[in-house]
């Protein structure tokens, strides 16, 4: 299986989330979801460890960097920023955080990411979506949470890392079309 595990890592108020992605034929499969609250970051990653068989790709910003070296190698750090290009300096990706999310609308744009009709936490995931806030940073609105869309987008990035170190122009369709493209991901 070509799979990939992306983590989005929050403080203990928060959701800490994972995705794992499977690439077939350049169709995005979400095989599995999961996200924790209120468990301290050792009980968080020793339940990871459990679901994960394949590339890992963790948020290492904030927490995350502590979180991250509490997880085994092979696993692949991103440290996302406000900047314009993708860095890498040996053990960290620095990758704008406008391209890793603009990345993932572009792959829904396009339909080749699916969503299984019956993957747990696939409403929140949809919800997740609906409420993205597309600006010069994208974030959930006031109140709502971005971790499942974030942790998604990490895997979606070990899939294509290295194809772009330029953020270059940023797609963002309108709300209703990229509402209508969600949708349509649910299989």
């Amino acid at each position: 299986m070509n799979l990939k595990h992306g983590i989005d890592v929050a403080t203990r108020m928060d959701y800490t989330a994972l995705i794992t992605l499977e690439n077939i034929n350049n169709n995005y499969v979400i095989r599995q979801a999961k996200r924790w609250r209120g468990q301290n970051y050792t009980q968080i990653c020793n339940e990871i460890i459990q679901y994960i068989k394949g590339d890992v790709i963790i948020d290492a910003t904030g927490v995350g960097y502590a979180v991250a070296e509490m997880l085994p190698e092979p696993l692949t750090k991103i440290w996302l920023t406000g900047g314009e290009r993708v860095t890498f300096d040996g053990q960290l990706w620095k990758v704008p955080q406008v391209q890793l999310i603009s990345n993932l609308v572009l792959k829904i744009e396009q339909e080749q990411i699916k969503i299984p009709s019956n993957l747990s936490l696939k409403d929140n995931i949809l919800h997740e979506l609906n409420v993205l806030k597309q600006g010069k940073k994208f974030e959930a609105k006031q109140g709502e949470h971005d971790d499942l869309v974030f942790a998604l987008a990490l895997a979606l990035w070990g899939f294509e890392q290295n194809t772009n170190t330029n953020s270059g122009a940023i797609y963002a369709p309108s709300q209703q079309e990229f509402l209508t493209k969600v949708k349509k991901s649910i299989q």
